[in-house]
């Protein structure tokens, strides 16, 4: 016996996972690019984005920087994040060696991590 045509139909257990994951796949995928796209660079530019344990404090970072012989171009908007300019072809490894998690080779110049500042009347 068939059901009527106008009766509502069960769906499949589990059939929203896999109508999701391909979706979910291609926004990881995506965002991934995007990521490695937009920190990729030969450090040319002499900027890096300089990344510390997520208890860094401004001041931490700072001396990370200073350690690796370079300087502060910025501050982002979590006390472990900053930019730094410098000219050395080793000062990712430097970073990192003086306590930085991640020292990454930044095309932008300070962009979208520095700290937004509020108009006071």
């Amino acid at each position: 016996m068939t059901p009527p045509a106008d009766a509502p139909t069960r769906r499949r257990q589990g059939s929203f996972l896999h109508d999701f994951f391909p979706a979910a796949l291609l926004l990881v995928i995506g965002l991934t690019a995007l990521l490695g796209a937009s920190l990729s660079g030969d450090g040319r530019s002499g900027q890096y984005l300089v990344i510390g344990a997520p208890w860094s404090g401004h001041g931490r970072m700072i001396d990370v920087i200073r350690h690796a012989d370079g300087g502060l171009a910025g501050v982002g908007g979590f006390g472990n994040i900053a930019i730094a300019s410098s000219q050395r072809s080793d000062f990712a490894a430097r970073a990192r060696r003086a306590g930085a998690w991640l020292a990454l080779p930044s095309p932008r110049i300070a962009g979208c991590f520095g700290l937004q500042s509020e108009a006071h009347p």
